[in-house]
């Protein structure tokens, strides 16, 4: 499915508010999305965002440092990474990480999953795409993306 326009308009509605808030800004640095900023390519950010949202609970301080170190074992293209990995060559790239509930086996799953939407739909954008229908929501759109992916 194409954006068309009014959608476009209708997410922007939504998501600039938060980019221009300068308190959301200045903060930054504390977190998680500063370790999405460190991919120079786009498919990078969007994998790295992704799972970045996956494990967005806990302290700020440990949640940083695990996402980092999940993102760590992917090398420096984790989209590249994660098209290329096989199920069992993925559980050990993860083996021995532990994030709260989170165990190397369900960041195994979650990558598996990210892998196989990016060989299968090329990114997550287009995942998306596929699964915006253009409707009145984006709940919707949101809701077949996670279905699709998982």
């Amino acid at each position: 499915m194409r954006l068309t326009a009014k959608r476009v308009e209708d997410l922007r509605a939504v998501l600039v508010p938060f980019a221009c808030d300068a308190a959301r800004v200045a903060g930054v640095a504390r977190d998680p999305i500063e370790i999405v900023r460190r991919y120079l390519r786009r498919e990078d950010r969007e994998v790295v965002a992704l799972i970045a949202a996956a494990l967005a609970y806990g302290r700020v301080e440990s949640l940083r440092a695990k996402i980092s170190a999940l993102v760590g074992r992917l090398g420096d293209s984790p989209a590249m990474t994660l098209r290329s990995l096989s199920p069992d060559a993925l559980s050990d790239r993860v083996r021995g990480f532990v994030h709260r509930m989170t165990t190397a086996r369900d960041a195994a799953s979650l990558l598996g999953a990210i892998g196989g939407a990016l060989r299968k739909h090329g990114s997550r954008r287009e995942l998306f795409r596929k699964n915006d229908d253009g409707g009145s929501s984006i709940d919707v759109a949101l809701s077949r993306f996670v279905e699709a992916l998982l």
